[in-house]
């Protein structure tokens, strides 16, 4: 199903660290009118902070040009700052409770350490603005993603037991799996190795002069030991996906979504009886009493000793609060209530 194409992109959300050049070259990117960009900014010093608030300031004057506006395709630019890092997973949640406020109907989420190719925004908004019935767009895979409200109704917040960053993405792509969400996911897509063929579709290019992909934890030593920490064998990540899910959900996302196609596809997410024969859970923790929906998760064990999960393997640097509380819910619950769910069949 095809819904209207407005004017300007609803709202593109980025998130910062401290890679402030990275921000300016992503901000100076936007090459399309958009009507809202939010800055998400952890930090880890008031030096930072002043830092990324420098290169901000220029784009958020932009009501008139000759103030000295950066960017004119910029229409309203809000900053969302923490003094810590509440990681991938609890910035990803701070922009989806701003979708919830501001009742957008999508949101490109990003890292500063992306920037979008020419023309490749408006591009990127023609497709997502084209079709009512796709929950997630994997523009590059989820180091850019769109997340339409429908997705938003069905999936929920990012399980910010991942902390500070990675295998989140695994666990929300596998959640849209067992809901039956319909994705899209750009042609040529090549993570970490970008040739003439990957490129040939992209809507961003990912990384630095140094290095192709995920810059972030490579340019701070702390959140680089921190995401080591993640690898724990049994208490890390991957522990904490078989926890949650009776089966490491990575390898079979990254067979899905690293899989190299030739054009952009949209892909209806494939049967889950495979995965349950596997010993996949249906809900989270095999607890449909405590977990009666995939959007949930533990909230309570990870300050425990040797509890399971990257956030308990980092407890002593991890935030005490997650971004996602659980008066939240109620706000999806009313979505769910105003938002019918679309299927591919109505969608045709």
């Amino acid at each position: 199903m095809q819904r209207e194409i407005g004017e300007g992109v609803e709202a593109l959300i980025v998130f910062t660290i401290k890679r402030h050049d990275l921000l300016d070259i992503y901000l100076s990117s936007i090459d399309s009118t958009t009507n809202h960009v939010f800055v998400i900014i952890n930090y880890n010093n008031e030096e930072d902070k002043t830092k990324v608030l420098s290169v901000l300031r220029p784009y958020g004057a932009c009501d008139d040009v000759s103030s000295g506006c950066k960017n004119v395709h910029v229409k309203q630019l809000h900053t969302l700052a923490f003094q810590h890092n509440v990681g991938y997973a609890g910035s990803v949640n701070m922009g989806i409770k701003v979708m919830l406020q501001y009742d957008f109907n999508y949101a490109l989420f990003s890292g500063d350490d992306t920037r979008f190719l020419p023309g490749r925004l408006q591009a990127a908004k023609h497709i997502v603005e084209s079709f009512k019935d796709v929950c997630v767009f994997h523009l590059e895979g989820y180091s850019c993603f769109a997340l339409t409200k429908q997705g938003l109704k069905i999936l929920g917040p990012m399980d910010e037991n991942f902390w500070p960053a990675y295998s989140e993405d695994c666990d929300y792509w596998f959640r849209a799996i067992l809901e039956g969400c319909k994705m899209f996911y750009r042609g040529g897509y090549s993570p970490e190795r970008q040739t003439p063929q990957s490129l040939q579709n992209a809507f961003v290019a990912h990384g630095d002069d140094m290095h192709v992909g995920s810059v972030t934890h490579k340019s701070d030593h702390l959140l680089g030991k921190l995401v080591e920490g993640t690898l724990h064998a049994t208490r890390g990540r991957f522990a904490y996906l078989v926890r949650k899910w009776g089966v490491e959900t990575c390898s079979y996302y990254h067979q899905v979504i690293n899989k190299f196609r030739e054009d952009d596809e949209f892909i209806e997410a494939p049967a889950s009886r495979e995965l349950f024969a596997l010993g996949a859970y249906k809900f989270p923790y095999n607890d449909s009493f405590r977990f009666p929906a995939t959007r949930y998760w533990l909230r309570d064990d990870w300050q425990k000793h040797n509890a399971v999960s990257s956030r308990a393997v980092n407890s002593e640097k991890a935030p005490i609060d997650f971004v996602w509380q659980e008066s939240d819910y109620s706000k999806i619950d009313a979505l769910q209530s105003s938002l019918p769910h679309i299927t591919a069949a109505q969608a045709e």
